[in-house]
């Protein structure tokens, strides 16, 4: 843009450093300057008669330093463009530190930026945003347009205050359905600026990996609150719990026995043990201190009541109180002779959530808004969810050795067992053949079951009821025990049959659960499908990505190791099948059928493809790329180690088949 000057006009340019500070006020906040006196000005003046611009004044002798290094620290060099106000806008949003900010906007841009500069971008963020009301639903509302099987709760007090969030998303909901019997629950806290607990529900599964089944985020934790919670899990989950593993948490066991009043409680093992510690701290006396807590472990682990009122009864009489006022009514929640008999898949212990509590804590601090947290979750859920595909892919694809300590005849079993149960079952399985390794030889049958002498001729009795025991192993896991195979092994019946072991530990069944949360769930990219059909199936350590796909079929199935994109197709069926360690793209395709089948170790690439069909069929270990075809048809099939490339064909029929080893290019052709 030209500057018009009249004449007399005049441009006066001074350093910023020009002047001296003078202080403005009561003088009671101290503020820097950059007015040090510096006498550096050039002064133009326009003379029209002239039509130049004269210089009138100068001195170009600074009393500062002039380098480049500060030069880049002045306010008007760190100033930020649109692009980068946007960008350290979404940085704050997703929660990274401001001084990671810093330092990433430092190094983009090249400008010196600093850390109020990014400070004040993010409160203008902040107050831009609508009320946390609106964006918590907003946030909730989104997750259930993304995910149809998702579903959330919020309940309201009377004084128009949240009490009570809870959502699951439709994977959560599906580990619930498949692993229900055991519900571990705990709760956590400072990961938001509201001060809300947030509560974490999960299962384990047949490999005995932890699943959140639902998140709860609680104004406060009274008997009322978790009672409303709970009332929210049963009514939006037809599931039958059996046993729910809590810390000794007394509004969380009151709330449980009044919503569920059939489900067995068991305190977590672990929280039992360090409450008896402290309490040995606290209580005793430091002569009675190592006594007391080797009484308080034997009365924990204790095999019967016997063992368990005797060592009652050697307490010292002062902590004797404590435990019958504290622990010895509820005996049946975590003394080992009474929980034995519970559902509990061999997990006594809520570690499997304090881990997953530890992680919450790594991506959300007390200074998080409860949208941000929201966030935070959902986009754990999802990671979660991708490396259920990985699970997925190497139960399917990956053969794990087993090294057994036992002769062959036994050893032997562990293979059949890998075929059929879980890694986590197969390794608890391989412990009870090794046990049943050592004393194979010293098995003597009997009325009620079997003996053997041990290293120290000791004669030890073992009984089975209808063939089976009642040893922790088998009663906690279901699971044949050595016992059980040593009767068998005697008695010339088979070690391991597949009708004794509970479905949870069956690997169909776990593969099963994966594989559908796989195929119905957000897995990578997918965007803008109206009125279509996607279906994916049996995708192992791929990207599918299918977007802008409208009233169209599209298929992607048995995909392994491999990327398959569907870009931008209107009115077609898309089908890509069977392709191992490939990478299928297919883009810009209207009114067209594509089929992509049966491709190894290839790389096929179909393109730009207007009322056409195109079918790239049984190609190994080549590359196959059609683009540009228009009112066409183009067939490619059984090409061996070759190159086939179709190009530009208009209005024309082009048919390249059993092409081995071969360059084939056809190019233009027209009619």
């Amino acid at each position: 843009m030209a500057l018009v000057m009249t004449q007399f006009e005049q441009c006066d340019d001074l350093c910023i450093h020009q002047g001296t500070f003078q202080t403005r006020g009561c003088e009671k906040r101290e503020t820097s300057s950059h007015k040090i006196g510096c006498q550096a000005r050039f002064k133009l003046v326009c003379k029209r008669e002239k039509n130049a611009l004269v210089i009138t004044q100068a001195n170009i002798v600074h009393s500062h330093s002039l380098v480049q290094q500060e030069a880049c620290h002045y306010s008007d060099d760190r100033i930020p463009s649109v692009e980068e106000r946007d960008e350290v806008a979404k940085l704050v949003q997703l929660g990274v530190p401001a001084s990671k900010i810093q330092d990433h906007m430092s190094q983009t841009s090249g400008k010196a930026f600093k850390r109020v500069d990014i400070h004040n971008i993010a409160s203008r963020v902040k107050q831009n945003q609508q009320s946390v009301e609106a964006d918590t639903w907003a946030v909730l509302q989104k997750m259930t347009q993304a995910d149809a099987g998702s579903h959330f709760s919020i309940l309201i007090a009377e004084n128009s205050t949240v009490d009570l969030i809870f959502f699951q998303t439709s994977n959560m909901r599906r580990f619930l359905q498949s692993y229900p019997s055991v519900i571990f629950m705990d709760g956590t806290y400072c990961i938001n600026n509201l001060g809300y607990p947030v509560y974490v529900f999960m299962c384990v599964d047949g490999d005995l990996k932890g699943h959140v089944v639902a998140y709860a985020i609680v104004r406060d934790e009274t008997k009322v609150t978790l009672a409303h919670l709970l009332e929210q899990f049963v009514s939006k989950n037809n599931v039958e719990v059996d046993t729910f593993v809590v810390d000794k948490d007394a509004a969380e066991i009151a709330a449980i026995k009044q919503v569920m009043p059939g489900v067995k409680i068991l305190l977590c093992r672990f929280h039992v043990a360090s409450t008896f510690k402290d309490a040995t701290n606290k209580y005793c006396n430091r002569s009675e201190k190592t006594e007391a807590h080797s009484l308080l472990m034997k009365m924990l682990y204790s095999d019967s009541e016997e063992t368990f009122f005797s060592c009652l009864q050697a307490l010292p009489l002062n902590f004797k109180t404590y435990i019958n006022k504290n622990w010895l009514t509820i005996k049946q929640s975590w003394a080992q002779h009474e929980t034995k008999h519970l559902t509990t898949w061999g997990s006594f212990t809520n570690n499997v959530v304090e881990r997953h509590n530890r992680m919450l804590k790594t991506i959300s601090h007390h200074n998080k808004s409860l949208p941000a947290l929201l966030k935070a979750l959902i986009a754990l859920n999802d990671s979660e969810t991708r490396k259920q595909l990985h699970k997925l892919y190497e139960l399917n694809l990956k053969v794990r050795p087993t090294f057994v300590k036992a002769p062959m005849h036994l050893a032997s079993i562990v293979g059949d067992m890998a075929k059929v149960v879980t890694p986590a079952a197969v390794a608890m399985l391989k412990k009870q053949i090794e046990e049943l390794a050592k004393v194979e030889d010293q098995i003597m049958l009997c009325e009620t079951g079997f003996s053997i002498v041990d290293a120290h001729q000791q004669v030890k009795m073992y009984s089975l009821e209808d063939g089976n025991c009642n040893c922790l192993f088998h009663l906690n896991r279901g699971l044949p025990c050595w016992h059980m195979m040593a009767v068998r092994l005697k008695t010339g019946m088979s070690l391991f049959s597949l009708e004794e072991v509970p479905p949870r530990w069956l690997l169909k069944n776990l593969m099963n659960c994966l594989s559908t949360v796989i195929v119905n769930g957000d897995i990578g990219n997918w965007e803008v499908v109206q009125a279509s059909k996607v279906v994916v199936e049996s995708c192992v350590d791929s990207d599918v990505v299918v977007e802008s796909c409208v009233d169209s079929d599209v298929a992607v199935e048995s995909v392994v190791d491999s990327d398959v994109a569907v870009e931008s197709c209107v009115d077609s069926d898309v089908a890509v099948e069977s392709c191992v360690d490939t990478e299928v793209v297919v883009e810009s395709v209207v009114d067209s059928d594509v089929a992509v089948e049966s491709c190894v170790d290839t790389e096929v690439v179909v393109e730009s493809v207007v009322d056409s069909d195109v079918a790239v069929e049984s190609c190994v270990d080549s590359e196959v790329v059609v683009e540009s075809v228009v009112d066409s048809e183009v067939v490619v099939e059984s090409c061996v180690d070759s190159e086939v490339v179709v190009e530009s064909g208009v209005d024309s029929e082009v048919v390249v088949e059993s092409g081995v080893d071969s360059e084939v290019v056809v190019e233009s052709g027209r009619q």
